[in-house]
């Protein structure tokens, strides 16, 4: 792999979208509340349209409670990140080199070298790569830094050899 060079600043949508991509809930987890937040929702509509009696108002709330639920958790997530970078002092540029045995990382706040056999895992949308050295430390690799057509592909192939599948 030929070496691939990254720099640019971290923006407030590129926390978001990794904030996202970290707290990304198991499938498991739905398929166990889509259809508890159906029932709810049936049984509420059921009573609303006079099956047997007015709806329950405690229905009602519970039902529309539940099926906002991903809503409201998808935008405290968004709204955590955004309060997060903004918090945060100093500069947001970014310098990131994928060696063929290291990826090596320059910020104003230090640099580091994390060899590509301590990667834990990784998981990538359209919006960026998250690179873990433990469950919960990650290093965000926006997309739209990768700018040579062929970067991102290669980023993601040499994870595959070196990590495995993305989690």
């Amino acid at each position: 792999m030929e070496t691939i060079r990254l720099s640019g600043h971290l923006l407030a949508d590129d926390h978001a979208a990794a904030a996202l991509l970290h707290s990304r809930v198991s499938p498991a987890v739905w398929v166990a509340f889509w259809p508890l937040a159906t029932l709810l929702l049936v049984s509420a509509i059921l009573r609303a349209v006079g099956t047997t009696s007015p709806p329950s108002n405690a229905l009602l709330f519970i039902a529309v409670f539940v099926a906002l639920i991903p809503l409201g958790r998808r935008f405290g997530v968004q709204r955590r990140a955004r309060q997060l970078y903004a918090e945060t002092r100093g500069e947001h540029a970014l310098d990131i080199s994928f060696g063929e045995d290291a990826i090596s990382a320059r910020s104003p706040h230090g640099n580091s070298t994390l060899p590509w056999s301590a990667l834990f895992k990784w998981r990538a949308n359209e919006q960026c790569f998250l690179l873990y050295s433990n469950s919960a430390v990650y290093l965000r690799v926006p997309r739209r830094l990768l700018t040579s057509e062929n970067a991102s592909a290669a980023l993601e192939e040499k994870l595959r050899a070196t990590v495995g599948k993305p989690a």
